[in-house]
């Protein structure tokens, strides 16, 4: 599957939204609004390997929502995440209004008439 197709079938393409650290309360209300505006997002929480785990997600088209545990973590982020993927949210509505103003394109499965 290539990153195109991934978009058509979703409707957006890949992001990662950083949240504050510690705010992890906040990760999962962002996470819950953007999947109720049709958006496949994910919260990484306390992964194993930040790196790999945001890497992963950005691949398969996800939205990924991160909450750094440390300060190191913003280090690891810049690494692993292209400049114009990445969002620094302050607060739900910010990283709300940041995937919102992204758009979504009408996907193959959006359009229909249903079953």
């Amino acid at each position: 599957m290539t990153d195109a197709e991934r978009r058509a079938m979703r409707g957006h393409g890949p992001l990662a939204i950083c949240l504050p650290e510690e705010h992890i309360e906040l990760a999962w209300s962002l996470e819950r609004q953007l999947f109720d505006h049709g958006y496949s997002v994910h919260v990484i929480h306390a992964p194993d390997n930040l790196h790999q785990a945001v890497s992963t997600i950005l691949e398969a088209g996800l939205i990924a929502i991160v909450v750094p545990a440390v300060a190191a973590d913003w280090d690891v982020l810049a690494d692993a995440v292209p400049d114009e993927l990445l969002v620094r949210a302050g607060n739900l509505a910010e990283g709300v209004d940041s995937v919102l103003r992204l758009g979504r394109s009408d996907g193959p499965l959006t359009g229909g008439d249903g079953i």
